[in-house]
């Protein structure tokens, strides 16, 4: 999978911010059985950062009405409102579920108020890639707010990894 592929159509590999367990989705989905020498696929992303309220708007009535709970993007949490920074407004953010070999390719939209941001991969390697890390000016700049970022760089290590911000 070349890099220098600036007219490369990202739309064609978009993956959903939701995957339930064992949906797989269609021929592009990254979310799939991994095997052994099936060639690696282009998984991308599309993320925005931002503040967002447990029990706000989006839950309506809820928990006096239960179904308002389980609104899109009504983050319930703990039952009470608070401020919070989301991706995609999910509590957890969105799941990455790719093969080794896989390229990621994550837009990092930060539309946090008067704050910079990143994102930090824990569990990659970074071979090549060390820009993309995500440590905050030591790997990478901040993201300035109102500004995207693009994270570009290849699965390659198994097992379960997790990301979060830094703001």
């Amino acid at each position: 999978i070349a890099r220098d592929d600036a007219s490369l159509d990202l739309e064609q590999f978009l993956q959903p911010d939701h995957i339930s367990d064992m949906d797989y989705l269609n021929e592009s989905s990254c979310y799939r059985p991994c095997e052994r020498g099936a060639p690696p696929r282009i998984c991308y992303y599309r993320w925005v950062l931002d503040d967002y309220k447990t029990m706000g708007p989006a839950c309506r009535n809820c928990p006096e009405e239960l179904s308002d709970c389980f609104r899109p993007q009504c983050i319930t949490a703990d039952g009470y409102e608070r401020g919070m920074v989301t991706v995609n407004h999910q509590l957890g953010g969105p799941s990455i579920q790719v093969c080794l070999g896989d390229r990621i390719i994550v837009d990092v939209t930060n539309k946090l108020v008067g704050r910079s941001t990143l994102i930090h991969w824990h569990g990659l390697h970074q071979r090549g890639t060390p820009y993309m890390d995500g440590v905050p000016m030591v790997t990478q700049c901040p993201i300035p707010e109102m500004t995207t970022f693009r994270y570009d760089f290849k699965a390659n290590n198994e097992g379960t990894l997790y990301w979060h911000s830094h703001d």
